[in-house]
């Protein structure tokens, strides 16, 4: 699989579609992190002493995003839990 995957790389226009897509994935997770504190109606600070995190990594969660985990910590600290699905992209328009 890591053959197939740097071969894929060494061609510009898949180079640029899979940083789109990384971008648009990080964009929705620090979206989803200001919103998931936000309804918990906390702030960075208080979010981050109910996870156990630090308040400068809330802040930089809801500017640069964060792994599926982290968001599942965050989460599970105010009692909430991600659900992740796919659906068929025709019903998305």
């Amino acid at each position: 699989m890591r053959e197939f995957f740097a071969e894929q790389r060494k061609d510009p226009k898949y180079r640029k579609a899979e940083w789109e897509l990384q971008w648009d994935a990080n964009w929705h997770a620090s979206a989803i992190v200001c919103r998931l504190r936000l309804s918990a109606g906390l702030s960075q600070n208080g979010l981050a002493k109910m996870s156990g995190k630090t308040q400068s990594s809330i802040a930089r969660a809801e500017s640069d995003g964060c792994s599926l985990q982290y968001l599942g910590d965050l989460a599970k600290s105010v009692g909430k839990k991600i659900i992740i699905s796919i659906e068929d992209a025709e019903e998305l328009k």
